[in-house]
């Protein structure tokens, strides 16, 4: 209950006296907070030691020994301080913005590792110290040998549940409830509570990678963030059925969504693992989102990008045909663009057929792209581009009902995502090629973010017809800076 003097035996005997049947939740709670204590009153015998004496003296010894102690430990403090997760989570933001993430863990095993041993020793001194002055039992018995308790510290994870304790002072908690529980999801990972239009939103991590393969109602969705509603912060928080997700992808995608607040407006961001890397070395922050409403079900839409941070748009006069094949100058349509800017591409039946520009030295070199166009596809149709001499596609599917995208020239799925899309409805298309990761934005809203090849290399970028007819009109290519 945030007694830091409290004893792991006072702890364990609150445990055995509730009741047999029942408080599973308290009882989990005395579990894991009496093994903490136990922890802990383990490496600091010689404290423990004073607390006994100290409670077994008279008023006047007590009051000294309470000065002295508060007078020797003000050295160590600030030291102490350091340990705290702020200290900890200010060290890590640091080491992302400079780009050596992994340098976290050196300095968690070895800076943080050594500090905690140097207070730890410098506290048990001072109680040595302590003891011998007032003559307390226990001051004249040599210091034990350091055990395996010093080398151990204990995590909990919770499987598909999320509780919630609510304070208002960080003093007085609430019993822990469960808020959210589902059977379809294995471990839950992250949860962001916050309220917007009337309902309170409750965001987590999950996925197939997490356990479970019946996570959400999208097949190709592997990582995902899950959303659920409730009228209140206590819950129940629930999923709509048949639309649970809030950004998903492949298993590298979308880590660690956090929501703020920033000038009136709920903004999103989170972590991609870029270019399917599966050691995980590649990490990169996200572009910020604004999270809606949409017909009560919460959405990322495309925040602008600052006018500072864009180059002005491409200059486009024609569009060159790609080849389909990777050894033959083959084609498999037709092109054409008109004096209005709209491109028009028919491919012969059964084949593809892409056009594109070469991107300027000065574009490529910076790698980072935004193509913002309105698309009707009439068979499937999307958007191309040429990286490190590999050709990508991500096209609308309509009659599969999804979005992917492609390595070419075999059409290998590197992501895709479920969606219902119209053979010819016009569409309002933003690509975004940043930082090694691939966003696609479907009227604004982002349907599918993932890690693919876009920064060094990049060298043409256009459109791609499928099995039918493609139009693309106020096409506007812009580097971003």
């Amino acid at each position: 209950h945030g007694d830091e003097l409290q004893r792991s035996e006072d702890i364990t005997r609150e445990r055995l006296a509730l009741p047999k049947e029942g408080a599973y939740l308290k009882k989990a709670e005395l579990f894991i907070n009496g093994i903490f204590t136990l922890s802990q009153e383990k490496i600091t015998p010689t404290f423990q030691k004073l607390l006994d004496g100290y409670l077994a003296a008279d008023d006047e010894t007590r009051e000294n020994i309470r000065q002295d102690y508060l007078t020797g430990s003000r050295k160590y403090i600030q030291l102490t301080n350091v340990l705290t997760f702020n200290a900890r989570a200010y060290l890590f933001f640091a080491l992302v913005l400079l780009n050596v993430p992994a340098l976290y863990f050196l300095l968690e095993f070895v800076g943080f590792g050594a500090l905690k041993i140097y207070t730890q020793r410098s506290y048990e001194a001072l109680s040595q110290e302590l003891l011998e002055k007032y003559k307390l039992p226990g001051h004249d018995v040599k210091k034990p040998k350091g055990s395996i308790w010093n080398k151990i510290f204990f995590t909990v994870g919770v499987v598909g549940v999320i509780v919630m304790l609510r304070s208002h002072d960080l003093l007085h908690w609430t019993n822990p409830r469960i808020v959210y529980h589902v059977d379809h999801h294995g471990v839950l990972e992250v949860p962001d509570v916050f309220y917007m239009d009337g309902k309170w939103v409750l965001c987590c991590l999950s996925g197939i990678n997490y356990s479970g393969r019946a996570v959400t109602v999208d097949p190709y969705a592997q990582n995902v963030t899950i959303v659920a509603y409730s009228d209140s912060p206590d819950g129940p928080f629930l999923e709509i059925e048949q639309d649970n997700i809030l950004i998903a992808g492949p298993v590298q995608s979308g880590f660690t969504c956090r929501s703020f607040e920033q000038q009136g407006k709920r903004m999103l961001v989170y972590i991609d693992r870029g270019e399917q890397d599966p050691s995980f070395h590649h990490n990169s922050f996200s572009l910020p989102k604004e999270l809606r409403m949409d017909n009560g079900r919460l959405r990322p839409h495309y925040a602008p990008i600052p006018e500072e941070k864009q180059a002005q748009p491409l200059a486009i006069s024609a569009f060159n045909a790609e080849q389909n094949s990777f050894a033959w100058k083959t084609y498999g349509g037709t092109a054409s663009y008109d004096a209005s800017g709209t491109l028009t591409l028919k491919t012969a039946p059964k084949d593809y057929h892409a056009v594109s520009i070469p991107l300027h030295a000065d574009v490529a070199r910076e790698g980072s792209v935004m193509l913002h166009t309105k698309i009707t596809v009439d068979g499937n149709g999307g958007l191309f581009w040429r990286c490190r001499n590999v050709s990508y596609s991500l096209l609308l599917e309509p009659k599969d009902g999804r979005v992917g995208l492609y390595r070419l020239y075999c059409f290998e799925p590197l992501a895709q995502r479920s969606c219902s899309l119209t053979c010819g409805r016009e569409y309002d298309v933003r690509l975004i090629l940043i930082d090694d990761v691939v966003e696609l934005y479907l009227d604004d809203v982002l349907l599918l973010q993932c890690g693919a090849p876009t920064t060094e290399g990049l060298s043409h970028i256009g459109f791609l017809a499928d099995r039918g007819q493609m139009i693309a009109r106020e096409i506007e290519i812009r580097a971003l800076l």
